[in-house]
C-alpha cells in the first residue's frame, strides 16, 4: 500500500512528495487500465460468440445464461462506480441488459465507468468502506472483486459456448502479440 502523501510530513523533502503522489496516481491508472482491459475481454467474447446468449445449460441447481451473467457484471461495475462517486448502488431485479445486441456495449461501458471513477479516486478514498449486497469491504477490494468478476464471467462465457458446441476461445485480436 502506498501511503497518502498528505499523511506524511514531507515538507523537508518536496522531491519525495512528488514521487509518492505519482506512485498513487500510477496505481489508480494501473487499476483503471486493468478494468478497461478485462471489460474489453468480456465484451469481445459477447460480441463474437456464436451461442445464444439466452441459453441456459441444463445443470443441477440453477443455471444462468450468458446474458444474465453479463447483466450481473454491468450492474456490479456501475454500482461500484456510482458508490466511488458518492452515489448509491442499484442492484435491482430489473435487468440493465434487455437483449443480446446490447450486451457487449453495456459491459464495456460499465467497465469504462468504473475505470473512470477509479482514476478520480485518491488512495484514501480507495480505503473507505463500501457496502455491497454481500458484505462491506474497502473500496479497493470491491473494485478488485468487480474486476475479477469480469474475468470469471469471461471464462464462464467461453465454457458455456463450449457446452453449446463452439470450441473457439475468444481473446480480442489486439491482445495477441503477433
Amino acid at each position: 500500500r502506498v501511503p497518502s502523501p498528505e499523511t506524511l510530513n514531507l515538507a523537508p523533502y518536496p522531491f519525495c512528495f512528488g514521487i509518492l503522489r505519482d506512485m498513487a496516481n500510477t496505481i489508480c491508472k494501473f487499476m483503471a487500465d486493468d478494468i478497461r482491459g478485462n471489460g474489453r475481454l468480456l465484451s469481445y467474447c459477447l460480441e463474437t460468440t456464436k451461442s445464444d446468449l439466452n441459453w441456459k445449460p441444463s445443470v443441477k441447481g440453477e443455471g444462468r445464461s450468458i446474458l444474465e451473467q453479463a447483466d450481473e457484471v454491468a450492474k456490479l461495475n456501475k454500482g461500484i462506480a456510482a458508490m466511488l462517486g458518492g452515489g448509491q448502488m442499484n442492484m435491482s431485479e430489473e435487468p440493465l441488459i434487455k437483449n443480446p445486441e446490447e450486451a457487449a456495449k453495456t459491459v464495456m461501458s460499465s467497465a469504462t465507468a468504473l475505470a473512470d471513477a477509479i482514476e478520480k479516486c485518491s488512495d484514501d478514498e480507495l480505503s473507505k468502506p463500501i457496502t455491497l449486497p454481500f458484505g462491506t469491504f474497502p473500496a479497493k477490494i470491491a473494485v478488485g472483486m468487480a474486476n475479477m468478476n469480469m474475468v470469471y464471467h469471461w471464462g464462464q462465457t467461453n465454457y458455456v459456448e463450449l457446452l453449446d458446441g463452439d470450441k473457439d476461445f475468444r481473446i480480442p485480436p489486439e491482445f495477441m502479440n503477433n
